[in-house]
């Protein structure tokens, strides 16, 4: 699953240009503006620790609502072989 939060790394004039992204699903740790990967790679950010908490805690949630509405799927599928006694020898 890929769900990516921002994160501020550098000053521009381009809006645009100054926030990067980073998949919620690597990250293991946030301390003073830089953001731990499980690949123990460092992000260097100029947000603040409670933004980048923040943010990545928002991406999580989402991370946690695509797997429960997957697994909520399957389990209805599930449910529907279960009820059609086609498999009952």
């Amino acid at each position: 699953m890929n769900v990516f939060f921002p994160f501020k790394f550098r000053e521009t004039k381009e809006k645009n240009l100054r926030r990067g992204f980073v998949n919620a699903t690597y990250v293991i740790d946030i301390k003073d503006s830089r953001i731990f990967l499980k690949n123990g790679s460092c992000l260097d950010s100029l947000s603040s620790d409670s933004a980048l908490w923040s943010n990545f805690n928002h991406a999580r949630q989402l991370v946690y609502m695509a797997l429960a509405r997957d697994f909520s799927r399957l389990n209805k599928q599930k449910d529907f072989i279960d009820k059609l006694d086609i498999f009952d020898f």
